[in-house]
């Protein structure tokens, strides 16, 4: 087998992963825990860092967590159809860059364990993270009211952001950038479909989501300041 024949081929198992969905390699099993076991520290870490936050509520977070797992592995036949990227985009606005970290890792991991658990995890999770820094650094908000034109144009965005990365889960040491353009390009119309989704989840519930959020930063602020208070006159 010449070299250009075993390049097409290469191609091709990576375009093959690409259309039905896999992202990579699979990884050896001390290897998958040695990767896990870094993204539950940095998730951790980043909790812990937020509990003394006034965007903090364990509950709430909890609630996020466990929907953001479940829309994954029951919307797991419509493909890239999922709220999580809304939700970690507006979790990231709304709360913080913290939250919306530590909540994209845990939704990553939590759900692979059901749809399947690979080098592809590190991608997911660094893309949904990179979709909470976006939303962070974004003001979506007037007042308390969603501006949903707004948020609709920054999420295509975070779509695109967050398939590229994954998409980077397909680079080996024979992928050039005419390559990984053209993998990129083969998967344009899943893009369409998770801007899609996005668009439809965000009309359907992103105002609630948004004043779900507000309320529970709204909640916990007097807490903490009742707290900070009492700390002071001690």
């Amino acid at each position: 087998m010449n070299k250009g024949n075993a390049q097409g081929q290469a191609l091709s198992r990576k375009v093959m992963f690409q259309t039905i969905g896999s992202h990579g390699l699979e990884l050896a099993p001390i290897s998958a825990l040695v990767i896990q076991s870094t993204l539950l520290l940095i998730a951790f870490g980043l909790v812990v860092s937020e509990r003394t936050s006034t965007t903090w509520n364990s509950g709430l977070f909890v609630g996020l967590l466990a929907f953001g797992v479940a829309s994954r592995i029951f919307l797991q036949p419509l493909p890239n159809i999922q709220p999580v990227t809304l939700m970690i985009f507006v979790v990231g606005a709304v709360l913080g860059w913290r939250v919306a970290v530590s909540l994209a890792i845990f939704i990553t991991l939590l759900s692979n364990v059901v749809m399947g658990d690979g080098y592809w995890t590190v991608f997911q999770s660094l893309g949904w993270s990179v979709v909470g820094l976006i939303g962070a650094r974004t003001s979506i908000l007037t007042g308390k009211k969603l501006n949903m034109p707004l948020l609709l144009a920054w999420l295509s965005l975070s779509a695109l952001v967050f398939d590229v990365i994954v998409t980077c889960s397909l680079i080996t040491s024979e992928t050039t950038i005419t390559s990984f353009v053209t993998l990129c390009l083969l998967g344009l119309p899943y893009d369409l479909l998770h801007m899609a989704g996005n668009a439809l989840f965000a009309v359907t519930f992103g105002q609630w989501l948004t004043t779900t959020l507000l309320l529970s930063r709204g909640m916990s602020e007097p807490e903490n300041s009742v707290v900070t208070q009492h700390v002071n006159l001690g």
